[in-house]
């Protein structure tokens, strides 16, 4: 199941965009969606990951 939520200035400008085929003298400007940064988040997680597994490899080779 899919629902778009969308206020009625929004549908109102969709619809002058379809209705005019695709062009319109409206500027509509698309929100931003999503994190921006999401690799850095990943890699931030794999450095302490593998600190992380260094220090337990370490730890098991003195006992």
């Amino acid at each position: 199941m899919v629902a778009f939520v969308v206020d009625g200035k929004t549908a109102g400008t969709i619809n002058t965009a379809t209705s005019t085929g695709g062009r319109s003298n409206t500027s509509t400007v698309s929100p931003k969606t999503g994190e921006g940064n999401t690799m850095m988040m990943v890699a931030m997680f794999a450095a302490i990951g593998l600190a992380g597994m260094t220090v337990v490899v370490a730890g098991r080779k003195r006992a």
